[in-house]
Formats: structure tokens, sequence, C-alpha cells
């Protein structure tokens, strides 16, 4: 029975058949896959098929594979092919994931099958990436990927190659060996058939119509590789037919994709923007402006626009169109999420949920002495927002008072990601906006000093909001954002919270501590442990009174020192003078 994959947006349906021949016994390759949310969101399900033709190979280095390794080269790249095109960075555009992914599948099994020439770099790949409603197509060597058109052709997506070497009748194959590349929208109820070498002469569009309206995939997909062989084809064939039942009613765009759209001019009240109606401006910075804006079906929204300065500067757009990027990427009720829009996106901005609650700056300003409890159940759901981001592999980089905010159930959710970091992409990279009011307080010592920063590093900043909330002041001081060197951060010191207030239990003290601590590999293995800490006193906690004052206090402690030493010096220089 044909396989289907199912969610509540794409739906695709996959029947799949291969042989082998007498003349050549080895057998192709195929295979499909649709992966979890996440990745369906940037990467979309994927259809291959593979061969590795070692005769071709033979003729030119003299040796070649036998069948039963062609046959397992084949199925190797079809499925070397999948895990290493899910395992490219998720910020690298679709087609630039699947040449990679190709260009690593054919080295690793040229260095494995060392009898194949470098000239004839086995092996040969078609695949399709469908990903929102485009499909993206790259084929290499003799693999082919048709269209069924509306008009009943079988259309050849990347163009016609020649059936013995592979070569395009048009261009010269890539230093990745992709011979043809091409983005095309899908609609449902489209066929696609991926096939392991070219098989136009010997079936047509109708061939395929016909069978594929019989019912089963699997069915169709062998009678057209018995038909085709029946019409003369020689040699081993894989074929693949593809439907599309249903697509994402969502707009997953690459990063790339959004950082080329236009920027808009800044609308006024009752403009109306890709469908959106604006309200009322909620915000403006040189940064970004904000709108409260009803969308069409009647939500109230927020759209984040660049602003005069971002859409001046490319870096700066890129990192515009990264933070776009990134809301839509991270489904927990603790971090703002990005719409998912049903009409395309024409013009470059930001479409969230409308949050009206405060953001936890203007919480702690009314609450200057918060109750413990209520604390740990803030810094509780910031947690479970860093954590939703950190198994996305997206570090947050920004982390204070102002990028968290509350709905009006106090449901508290993270925003701006502005500095977030993506791994593989460029536009990553560290970049200043100027002076950010409060930004460098929260940043951990290994930011500001231009150090390899990783989730630790947002552990410190939720850890030293924790200690703000419960003291008003900050772990290390004012000092603390001005760390350039190692020697610096090594001067710090922790200033315990429940010497500035004293109704912060020791135990949850000792965990702020432990947070933030300067050397990220000192600090917490897990925010979990850290949650944990702050909720019960931890294993090996021991109380405060049971410590000397150089490890409660080592401030106090050196202060109090220096004050005994100069009234020794100042009675030991009256003495001498006297």
């Amino acid at each position: 029975m044909p396989r289907d994959f199912t969610d509540d947006a794409l739906r695709v349906a996959a029947g799949q058949y291969s042989y082998s021949h007498m003349v050549h016994p080895a057998r192709d390759a195929c295979a499909i896959r649709r992966p979890d949310e996440a990745l369906l969101a940037s990467r979309g399900a994927v259809a291959v098929v593979a061969t590795c033709r070692g005769a071709a190979c033979a003729e030119e280095s003299g040796a070649g594979l036998d069948a039963a390794g062609e046959g397992r080269a084949a199925s190797d790249a079809a499925t070397m092919f999948l895990a290493a095109y899910y395992a490219t960075p998720v910020s690298v555009s679709v087609p630039a994931a699947a040449r990679s992914a190709i260009e690593m599948v054919r080295d690793r099994l040229a260095t494995q099958h060392r009898a194949m020439s470098a000239g004839c770099r086995a092996p040969h790949l078609g695949v399709m990436m469908i990903a929102g409603a485009t499909a993206h197509v790259l084929t290499c060597g003799i693999c082919q990927v048709y269209r069924l058109t509306a008009q009943g052709q079988l259309e050849p997506l990347t163009g016609h190659v020649d059936a013995e070497t592979g070569l395009p009748l048009s261009s010269m194959p890539s230093a990745t060996g992709v011979i043809g590349q091409r983005r095309t929208s899908v609609a449902p109820n489209d066929i696609f058939v991926l096939t392991s070498r070219p098989v136009d002469h010997w079936i047509d569009g109708e061939t395929v119509n016909e069978e594929v309206q019989k019912g089963s995939l699997n069915s169709a997909a062998r009678a057209l590789a018995l038909r085709a062989e029946t019409a003369g084809l020689v040699g081993p064939l894989a074929i693949q037919i593809v439907r599309i039942d249903a697509l994402s009613a969502s707009d997953p765009a690459s990063m790339f994709d959004l950082a080329a759209l236009p920027v808009p001019v800044l609308p006024g009240e009752g403009a109306l923007l890709d469908g959106f109606r604006i309200l009322r401006r909620l915000h403006a910075s040189a940064y970004a402006h904000v709108f409260l804006a009803a969308a069409p079906d009647g939500r109230r929204v927020a759209l984040k626009l660049p602003g005069p300065e971002t859409a001046a500067t490319p870096a700066r757009l890129r990192r515009f169109a990264l933070e776009a990027w990134v809301t839509r990427r991270v489904d927990s009720p603790h971090v703002l999420r990005g719409l998912h829009m049903r009409q395309r996106q024409e013009q470059l901005y930001i479409a969230t949920n409308y949050l009206s609650g405060p953001t936890l700056r203007g919480w702690m300003d009314e609450h200057r002495a918060p109750d413990p409890e209520q604390v740990v159940r803030i810094v509780s759901q910031i947690a479970v927002g860093l954590r939703a981001l950190h198994r996305r592999d997206l570090l947050h980089r920004d982390l204070r008072p102002e990028n968290v905010m509350f709905d009006t159930d106090g449901t508290v959710r993270i925003i701006g990601f502005g500095a977030a970091a993506v791994p593989g992409a460029d536009a990553t990279a560290p970049l200043w906006r100027g002076p950010v009011p409060g930004a460098l307080a929260y940043a951990a010592p290994e930011v500001l000093a231009g150090r390899l920063v990783s989730w630790r590093t947002d552990q410190y900043a939720l850890a030293t909001i924790a200690y703000e909330m419960f003291t008003g002041h900050l772990p290390y001081g004012p000092e603390s954002a001005m760390i350039a060197s190692a020697r610096a951060r090594r001067r710090l010191t922790y200033r315990p919270a429940r010497a500035q207030v004293g109704q912060v239990p020791d135990w949850i003290d000792a965990a702020l501590r432990r947070a933030t601590h300067p050397d990220p590999a000192r600090r917490y293995d897990r925010l979990s442990h850290f949650l944990a800490d702050l909720q019960h006193p931890a294993q090996d906690w021991t109380p405060a009174r049971g410590l000397p004052l150089s490890q409660r206090n080592p401030l106090a402690f050196w202060q109090g020192l220096a004050a005994v030493l100069a009234t020794v010096c100042a009675v030991l220089f009256a003495r001498m003078g006297g």
C-alpha cells in the first residue's frame, strides 16, 4: 500500500517499485521521509531515487563495482542523503542543504568504493524537497524527476539528460555533480515521478495518469516499471510516484527568502499590508516600528517592520529577517510565536500574536519586594521557553526584562530575537546596534570578552534576571558590563542576594551564585537543575551560617579584613611616631 505522511498541514502519499535486470542485475533505490513538525517547517518532506552505474565507471577506470556492490551503494546513497540533508543547520536554504548533502554522499561513497574513478563519481541522484507550497528539485547523473502536467504530459523538471552518460543536453555538471535544479510551486493532487534513469522514451504522461487513477500508487509504480521494460528499457530501474494530497497553510520561507523581500513603506492608520489592516502604532525606534493590526480573520496581531536604520543597512536587514525566521521555528507557550499565514508574505515584516500585558521590566517596577515563590514561578516559565529554543539549537543571547512579556492571562513569553544565534547562519555573527539600555548588564562575561557562547550564556542572563527580581540589584554590580578579558572576569565578586535582601533563602542564593558564575563551565549542566535548586535546597547545599564569612560574603570579608589591617597599621604608625 502507498506510504501516507500526514500532519495538520502537509499530506503526501508515495508508491515505490524497483527491479533488477538480467543484463545488469544491480538494484536501484528510492526512499521518502517526512520529519517531525520542527524540521518539516524548514526542510519539508523529501523523496529521493539513486543508482550507481559501475559499468560506465569501468569503461573509464578499468574497474567497477559488482552488481551487489552497486545495489548497496545506491541504497546507501539514498539513506545517507536523507540523513545529511536533515542534519544540515536549518538556517541553510533548502537548495543549498540539498547540494551540500549530495556532495557529501558522493564524496563519501567515492572514498568507500575506490574502484570508481574521480571522473565518474557515483552515485547518481534525483531528489525532491516539498516545503510549504514549493518543490525544490535537484538531479545529478541520469536520475530524473518528472511532473505530470495538467495537459497530461510527463515533464522532466530539470531538463533532458543522456540516458547513458547522464550528461545534460543543455548544460554541464557543477562541482557537486548537480546538473539540474529547479524550484516550482505545487498544489494538491499534483503528481511527480522520480526515476533512477530517464523513462520518457518508454512511458508517457497518459500512461502515468492511467495507472495512478487505478488507486494504489505502489501498484502504479510497478506497472510503469514493467511497461518501460516491455517497451525496451534495458537495465535496472527504481521508480517512485509522489502525490500531493494537501499542503501547509503557512509559508515556511527560509531566512534567505525573507531577507530578499522588499521593505514596506511605513503604513498609516487604516492601511493594508498583505491583508493586515493597520489599527495604530505601538512602538517606534531606529531599529523597528511595531503596529497593532487586524488579521483577515479578525484577530488582533502585532506587525513589526524594519526601522530606518535597519532598512538602510543590508546586514541589519539580514538580522531582521533572521528574527522573523526564528519566530516561526519554535512552538512553545512561553515563546512569542510568529503567525502561520495563509497568504504568501510579499514584504519584510514580522507578524506575531498581540500581547497586551506589561514587560517583565514593568512588572518589576511595580513589585519591588515580590514573594520568592512568585519569582520562581516566573523564572520557571522563562526557563521553559529557553529550553524550547535550545532544543532547536537556537540561543537567545539578549534575554533581559524588556524581552519578556506577560499575556493577558499571566503567561510569560520570551520576545526579541534580534540577537539570536542560529547554527550555520552567517547573519548571526554579533551585530551590536549601538547602546541598548540595560542589555549589557545581562550579558555573560564570555559574551563581553568575545569568547564562544553556549546555552549557558542564556542561563547566566536568566539567573541575573532572577537575582534582580529578588534584590533590585545585579549580582556583580554595574562593573560586570565592562568585562573585556579573562583577567577582568576573574576579578568579579558575587554579591550575595541575602546580603541585599534578607528574605532570600540561603539555598536560593546558592543557586543564583552558581548559575551566574563567571566561568560557563561552573554553571549548571541543565536549566532544569537550576530550577530544581531554586525550588528546593540542593543535596550538597550547606546552610550559610555554617560557612565562614569569606565564603558567605567575600566582599564583606575582604572589606572587614582591610579595615582591620588599616587600623593595625594606624596604631603601629602612632606608636612609632611616639
